[in-house]
């Protein structure tokens, strides 16, 4: 049945729309296909008959009620939203880094933590690449929030990290010289590709912390390293088509691409940066059809 509405979820700071999503909204109406902002915590939950969509895109709020978010996923007709609510779901905590290194992607290393005191989280650092600087995150986090780097023997912060899952990672000077790599599919076909770059002295590479993008041009190495991440992730959902959306964030260590974090929930897909890149994205929702 030909697709005439699509629900676009979103946050409260985006109810009229995300700018960068602009090109796409306009695609999509040309062709006679109504586009519904959808404000998540907000609006009511959508109830698509068989010619719509639900397609989340930008709630990214959800993490400042993460037990909300979860009840408003299990209300969502599951069998409307895209990307599939169990992918949504699997993808929220960093820990699906896990699943995906022991089916044979390469990951930045990673120290596993969970601590209930501050001498559990000392303990965790001296046996987490002793001797270099490191990265700390919580494993339920986005956009860099309550990310450290930490110089050689240094703690992060007491209590933050108390009872809150985390990750520790080598610093890699790669992303301060290189910067993070994000490769972009719609439908699991290669879109395009972003490189981000920090600002003099800093290590997050995101637009709102001063970092610089522009699309580069893809090796085909990078290619595939891309489409293995994806095809780990498939084989975990077998059930499901390729994901409508995906971004591959990873730094080239050594020459080598080690993967960061596979984005399936709610990625800045840089239409912006990217020439063609809403049309693309246009036509993978007219496929869905």
């Amino acid at each position: 049945m030909p697709l005439k509405r699509l629900h676009w979820i979103t946050s409260e700071k985006f109810a009229e729309g995300y700018p960068h999503e602009t090109e796409v909204f306009a695609g999509l109406r040309a062709r006679g296909i109504e586009v519904l902002p959808t404000v998540w915590n907000r609006d009511p939950v959508p109830r698509p008959g068989p010619d719509e969509r639900v397609i989340v895109r930008t709630p990214w709020d959800y993490l400042e009620d993460f037990a909300r978010f979860n009840a408003w996923l299990d209300a969502l007709p599951a069998e409307r939203v895209e990307n599939p609510v169990a992918v949504l779901r699997w993808n929220s905590k960093k820990d699906y880094l896990r699943e995906l290194e022991a089916a044979g992607v390469r990951i930045v290393p990673t120290v596993w933590m969970e601590a209930s005191s501050d001498a559990e989280v000392a303990k965790s650092f001296a046996n987490a690449f002793a001797g270099r600087a490191r990265i700390v995150k919580p494993v339920l986090s986005a956009s860099a929030k309550d990310t450290y780097r930490l110089a050689p023997g240094e703690l992060p912060p007491a209590g933050v990290f108390l009872d809150r899952p985390a990750m520790i990672q080598p610093f890699l000077p790669e992303i301060e010289s290189d910067g993070e790599r994000s490769l972009v599919y719609f439908s699991g076909r290669f879109s395009h590709g972003i490189r981000k770059v920090p600002k003099a002295g800093d290590f997050r590479v995101q637009e709102s912390h001063g970092g610089i993008m522009r699309e580069f041009s893809v090796s085909d190495g990078e290619r595939v390293f891309g489409d293995s991440v994806l095809a780990a992730m498939r084989a975990r959902f077998p059930e499901f088509r390729a994901p409508l959306y995906a971004r591959v964030d990873y730094v080239l260590s050594a020459g080598k691409p080690q993967l960061m974090e596979l984005e399936l929930l709610e990625p800045d897909l840089y239409f912006h940066h990217a020439p063609g890149s809403a049309e693309r994205f246009v036509e993978a929702l007219l496929a869905l059809s």
